[in-house]
């Protein structure tokens, strides 16, 4: 069963947090509108927003 858009982003997003947990590498989120583009850095532990 093909999965949807979402289903399919949350499954990829899922798999990169598992693999990289145990590295201690800070995740980049990018959210883009059609006027800005943010940028954030997330801690290891998820809980927080750096920068």
């Amino acid at each position: 069963m093909k999965l949807s858009k979402k289903q399919a982003r949350l499954r990829r997003a899922t798999k990169f947090r598992a693999k990289h947990a145990g590295k201690g590498i800070e995740r980049l989120c990018v959210y883009k509108t059609s006027q800005h583009i943010y940028a954030q850095i997330i801690s290891v532990c998820g809980a927080k927003t750096l920068v």
